[in-house]
């Protein structure tokens, strides 16, 4: 049922050394023009301590405050270049919501699920969550909620169940367990003990069905973004908040993410709230690059990574931007193959600055290691290592050389 592609042949890591000066400023901005970001459209953050995993509509990158890694279709088994949404398991286990299916990064490895191999009833996968006993809760456009425990499918929508409807923005996953899931048309969804309770523009303070985020603050308050503003709930209050309230316009609001302070990505900018204020950051007012701003995200320093449309990654701390830069210097460089293409024997060439563990090997365009050149300690400095190519078919190959935290890869033909 699993496709399992390795991924050591397919990681593109670039080192990025702007990132590397001292962080003092209240904004970062990265697009494609002044870093290896993989597209200026992005959809989606999730923050792993102080770095983040960024999901775009061209592809992926992981961010560490110093390095990039670029995954895309090309370069990996990712099903689509479209990322909607990204979780991650106490393993490490990486899971991306596609418009062409699920896909699960782990120990190098990926598998896909789509509606070929696995019990998912559509491909365009909108969001995923995952609970406190690793159940993942995947959110579809158009074939309603699936959970999957690592071996079942089980699937709610409007024809087996109470969910109020079939395409879905969010979920969230309250520490109670129960899952509230934000819908395109109807408003919201909880489902607590296999039982669906419904709030929509009838029957509660929503003054939109077509919500498209769900968070809860540290009072246990749940805010809500939606197409026509922010709601919070509070015990059974619900109250509206728009423009008359905060006193800047905005409509449309995609997401919200508590710390400190709450903020929402909207069509007009970042909103901010401090529990007493309402503050606008938009592009006319702050370094945010354009208004249109679709994911936010915290991280462990109350770095807010801000995914916009069009305009890039920023990232925003009133107090100075934090990054927790990691020390990937040390890894290979000046990677060079010659001659290439080849026919007969080749020279690999690969520099590092510091002795440590480097192993290289050649893998060919479907996963499948071929061979290992070298797996040994090396001293600083430039490295050789020959091969002879007659003894491979001809075709395309992929040379890796992985040194410390890095991982470095080029192409090689055979011809």
């Amino acid at each position: 049922m699993k496709t399992k592609i390795l991924l050591l042949c397919s990681v593109l890591l670039i080192s990025f050394t702007a990132a590397t000066k001292a962080q003092t400023t209240d904004w970062e901005i990265y697009n494609t023009t002044n870093s290896p970001l993989v597209g200026n459209s992005v959809t989606a953050v999730k923050t792993i301590g102080n770095t983040a995993w960024i999901g775009t509509t061209a592809g992926i990158n992981y961010f560490n405050g110093n390095s990039w890694t670029t995954l895309t279709t090309q370069n990996s088994a990712l099903p689509d270049n479209h990322v909607n949404d990204i979780a991650r398991e106490e393993n490490g286990a990486l899971w991306f919501a596609t418009e062409s299916g699920l896909a699960k990064l782990y120990d190098h490895e990926w598998t896909v699920y789509n509606t070929a191999n696995s019990g998912l009833p559509v491909n365009i996968i909108r969001c995923i969550n995952i609970d406190e006993d690793g159940n993942k809760w995947i959110g579809t456009w158009g074939g309603g909620l699936v959970k999957f425990d690592n071996s079942n499918w089980t699937i709610y929508n409007t024809s087996n169940s109470q969910i109020p409807s079939n395409g879905i923005n969010s979920l969230t996953i309250h520490s109670d367990g129960n899952v509230w899931i934000g819908t395109f048309n109807n408003g919201i969804g909880v489902l607590e003990n296999n039982n669906w309770m419904t709030y929509n523009t009838d029957n509660s303070g929503l003054q939109s069905n077509e919500v498209k985020s769900i968070a809860f603050d540290k009072n246990q308050n749940v805010w809500i973004a939606s197409a026509n503003g922010i709601v919070r709930v509070n015990g059974n209050v619900w109250t509206f908040i728009n423009h008359a309230i905060t006193g800047f316009s905005f409509q449309n609001v995609n997401d919200v993410v508590c710390g400190d302070n709450i903020f929402f990505a909207s069509d007009n900018g970042v909103i901010e709230f401090d529990g007493t204020h309402w503050i606008s950051h938009r592009a006319d007012n702050s370094s945010l690059p354009v208004n249109d701003v679709r994911a936010v995200a915290m991280d462990d320093n109350q770095n807010l990574w801000i995914a916009t449309a069009g305009g890039g990654l920023a990232i925003y701390n009133a107090d100075g931007v934090a990054l927790s830069i990691q020390d990937v210097q040390a890894a290979a460089s000046t990677l060079n193959v010659f001659p290439n293409p080849a026919n007969g024997e080749v020279k690999f060439n690969f520099t590092t600055t510091e002795s440590g563990k480097a192993e290289l090997a050649l893998y060919d365009v479907q996963g499948r290691k071929v061979c290992t050149l070298l797996n040994e300690e090396v001293g600083a400095g430039k490295h050789e290592v020959k091969f002879d190519t007659n003894t491979l078919p001809a075709g395309v190959y992929i040379w890796w050389v992985r040194f410390k935290d890095r991982i470095d890869t080029m192409r090689l033909a055979v011809i």
